[in-house]
């Protein structure tokens, strides 16, 4: 596919430029081409045309923006105009063609003159060489004579007019404008074959910057050819649109003879532009005995820029109200802005007052009439004698602390504080009273002296008192209390978090403590605070342990009782129902675990739920404490369910299930062997199998066959004549037969 739109070269007949100036550069461009396979031009339609340009820091002082037919081969210039909105001394430019957000091409460069130096051609450079050569054939044919009504009549052949310029650089005092124009004329049929094309390149539409009624200078050279003896006359004229115009004739003489030959004859003329700013048309028309060719180029008249003579005032301190005036002279400008105070001022101004309120900072910028500025460099600074801030941070101390005092003065020899001291300058102060206490603030340069109007008072904030019992029992509450100065809030802590915030500076909060602790109480106001400096230590009478493992033995068997006590001075145990085993009256050793083994005796029939208790008594008539093992307490069972195995039902083979091997199929037989204490007898039990037959039985001794080799189940409920019910599960392996074995008849 053919490539997009490229731009091959930027030119400009500017490589510097001026704040508020327009700047216009040629962009040329290569249009869409046709594809190289299919030989169809690439279709791409309007895009646009965008040219920023940089100055020698890199910053983009203007941007323009054109749109072009990119698939429009026979238009492949474009001319864009920039306003300057900042001074570039070497300049540069940045050009993106952009389609739909996309961008097709790109170019950058530095800026360089036109191709064509100031060029206005009237004539295409293709029709040029056509007329070229057929004026050098001309040339050869020598002279013709040719008969009219018996006359002979001189055929001369104008081959050109001309004007030609010496470059692209305009000198301010001498503006020279050029261009070239080519026609040809006959004499004999008074008729003229002309060509006028306007190639604009770099000039149009404002190549030229003027001053009002500033002089500049058209020059350039007739040339001319012919056949035969003969002359060539006409005239000029140059016109300003809306500026007056100028004319003047000139003749070329031709030699005599029938022979050909070239002539020429310079010419040059100064023309005044406008007095008023604006842009004009430098109209140019050439005459040579009836044709005409003419062209013109544009200029634009801008006014001098303004510049500012001087910028002063004074006095430089003052106080609110008193005014400072300032001075200034300015050339070239219509009218003057002072930053910070008014816009709108005469060019030229003695005394101007202005009267601020705070240290401000006055600028200049004078203004021509077609908006073009000039700024003074030096701004004026006029300061004011002032207390602007007087405080104290913070305005409440803590008890025993200190207050830094600090102030914001301008333009102040000594600030004085009454009571405190001079400062010399001085802008802060520490105090430290020992009660509420107010301060006032004086400043003074020379004669002038200024009171803040605003005293700042120093408040001490401190606790007065804070404390409460000092031993509660576990469970029990105690209150806190205390009492502050100057306090807006306080608040409670135990040491790990606040239990308590927003409280009043003087009250009291209950607190409900489940083991030693120790509170701290802090006071407010606003960013201060303080910290009693004493802390509250609560203790607690407590068993935080008393336990019982395990909970649930047979009759003969022993539980172990644990327990802590803390801040206790005496403790008693005791058993319920009581257990001449279980008597401890003892000191306690607080924060250490102490332990006892209990085996309950004289248990009768049935089950026997037993609670133990631990009562511990505090110093100073602190309320006992009395804590109990979690109920049920102990259980001790007074039914010990058992049984056991025989392949044969014998007596005497009766043993360990666990000891022997149980075959699928077999006949196995089970006894209970349960033991009740003396005071009971069984009253009734039951057998339960899994995968046998038969699955069950009530007698003491029993028989049954597991049908299946596993995992089986074989479980035995007793109850004796108290009523205790116990359950005694076991489980067992069922052997696969062999083939020797067989089932029993």
């Amino acid at each position: 596919m053919g490539k997009v739109v490229g731009i091959d070269s930027i030119i400009s007949e500017k490589t510097s430029i001026e704040k508020g100036q327009t700047l216009t550069v040629k962009v040329n461009y290569s249009g869409a081409p046709a594809d190289n396979i299919t030989f169809e031009n690439t279709k791409i339609g309007i895009v646009t045309l965008r040219v920023k340009v940089i100055n020698e820091t890199g910053t983009t002082i203007g941007q323009g923006e054109e749109t072009i037919d990119a698939d429009d081969q026979s238009m492949t210039t474009k001319n864009v105009h920039i306003l300057a909105r900042e001074s570039g001394k070497k300049i540069s430019v940045e050009a993106q063609i952009i389609k739909d957000g996309s961008i097709l091409g790109e170019y950058s460069s530095t800026l360089s003159p036109p191709e064509e130096t100031n060029k206005l051609t009237l004539f295409p450079l293709s029709k040029k060489i056509i007329y070229s050569f057929i004026i050098f054939l001309i040339f050869l044919m020598g002279i013709m004579v040719l008969k009219s009504k018996g006359k002979k009549v001189i055929t001369i052949f104008l081959l050109g007019l001309s004007l030609t310029t010496p470059g692209l650089t305009i000198p301010n005092t001498s503006r020279a404008a050029s261009g070239t124009s080519y026609f040809q004329y006959t004499s004999s049929s008074h008729t003229s074959v002309r060509d006028l094309t306007f190639d604009l390149t770099g000039v149009n539409p404002i190549p030229y910057y003027l001053n009002p009624g500033e002089s500049f200078y058209i020059s350039g050279t007739y040339v001319g050819g012919f056949c035969a003896n003969g002359h060539l006359q006409g005239s000029t004229s140059v016109s300003i649109s809306g500026g007056g115009s100028w004319s003047w004739g000139w003749n070329i003489q031709g030699s005599g003879g029938h022979h050909h030959g070239v002539f020429s004859q310079g010419f040059g003329y100064w023309v005044s532009a406008p007095t008023q700013p604006g842009v004009y048309n430098v109209n140019f028309s050439t005459n040579a005995l009836g044709p005409s060719i003419n062209g013109y180029w544009q200029i634009q008249v801008i006014p001098p820029p303004p510049s500012i003579n001087y910028f002063n005032g004074g006095p430089l301190v003052t106080i609110p109200g008193i005014p400072a005036y300032l001075n200034w002279s300015s050339n070239n400008a219509s009218s003057c802005t002072v930053w910070g105070s008014s816009s709108g001022l005469p060019p030229v101004r003695s005394g101007y007052p202005v009267y601020p309120n705070q240290d401000t900072s006055y600028s200049l910028t004078c203004y021509n009439s077609a908006g073009v500025s000039a700024s003074y460099p030096y701004p004026i600074t006029v300061s004011i004698l002032r207390i602007n801030s007087f405080g104290g941070s913070p305005p409440i101390i803590a008890k025993g602390g200190s207050e830094n005092l600090f102030w914001s003065s301008n333009h102040a020899s000594n600030c004085v504080i009454p009571g405190v001291g001079t400062f010399y300058p001085g802008s802060s102060a520490t105090v430290s009273p020992i009660q509420d206490t107010t301060y006032t603030l004086q400043c003074s340069n020379g004669g002038v002296s200024i009171t803040y109007p605003t005293p700042v008072t120093v408040k001490v904030l401190s606790i007065d008192s804070f404390g409460t019992s000092s031993l509660i029992a576990s469970g029990e509450s105690a209150t806190l209390t205390w009492t502050s100065h100057n306090a807006i809030s306080c608040s409670l802590s135990d040491g790990s978090k606040t239990i308590a915030s927003g409280l009043p500076g003087n009250g009291s909060h209950p607190i409900s403590p489940q083991q030693d602790t120790s509170y701290t109480l802090t006071c407010t106001n606003g960013s201060v605070s303080y910290t009693y400096p004493t802390q509250v230590t609560i203790k607690i009478l407590d068993i935080p342990i008393f336990t019982i493992d395990p909970k649930e033995i047979n009759r003969g068997q022993q539980a172990t009782l644990t327990w802590i006590t803390k801040n206790a001075s005496t403790c008693t145990a005791s058993s319920n129902p009581n257990d001449s085993t279980w008597i401890y009256t003892n000191p306690p050793k607080n924060d250490n675990q102490q332990s006892k083994n209990v085996t309950p005796p004289n248990l009768p029939p049935g089950s026997i739920l037993r609670n133990y208790s631990l009562t511990c008594t505090g110093p100073s008539g602190i309320p006992s404490l009395t804590k109990s093992i979690p109920a049920p307490g102990l259980k001790v069972h007074t039914l010990l369910p058992e049984f056991q195995c025989s392949m044969t039902g014998q007596p005497g083979s009766f043993g360990d299930c666990s000891t022997m091997k149980l075959v699928a199929g077999t006949t196995i037989y089970f006894k209970d062997t349960s033991s009740p204490t003396p005071q009971a007898t069984i009253a009734s039990r039951a057998w339960i199998f899994t995968n046998a037959k038969p699955a069950g039985s009530n007698t003491a001794t029993t028989k049954t066959s597991f049908l299946t080799e596993g995992t089986q189940t074989a479980t035995l409920v007793v109850t004796d004549s108290a009523g205790e019910t116990e359950t005694i599960t076991k489980t067992f392996k069922i052997s696969k037969p062999s083939f020797q074995e067989t089932a029993p008849q």
